[in-house]
């Protein structure tokens, strides 16, 4: 009991994964840099650094959601992230852009 216990509170500490990284970075690059070629947006760009949370968290809804058909992996993405997921993806995304100075 005690071990289940202790174990309980290892997993309650350990900080969440990096969501980013997960889901986003096999596309959009590690750094956030996007791929040209592929057609894949940079997220450090000066265009996303103004665009506010409110907007990119839509711009992952409406891949999400499909209505933007041209990644097709965008749109399980609806179904695999939270809306607390999607809002640690874009505090991950802020952070690679203030490390794009």
């Amino acid at each position: 009991m005690f071990a289940v216990l202790l174990s309980s509170i290892a997993l309650a500490i350990d900080p969440p994964a990096n969501l980013y990284r997960a889901k986003c970075s096999s596309c959009h690059g590690k750094n956030g840099a996007g791929k040209p070629a592929m057609k894949v947006p940079s997220l450090v760009s000066n265009e996303a650094k103004k665009m506010s949370d409110r907007e990119i968290r839509e711009l992952i809804a409406t891949r999400a959601n499909g209505e933007m058909d041209r990644n097709p992996s965008h749109t399980n993405l609806k179904k695999r992230l939270t809306k607390d997921q999607v809002e640690q993806i874009i505090v991950e995304i802020r952070k690679l852009q203030e490390s794009q100075h």
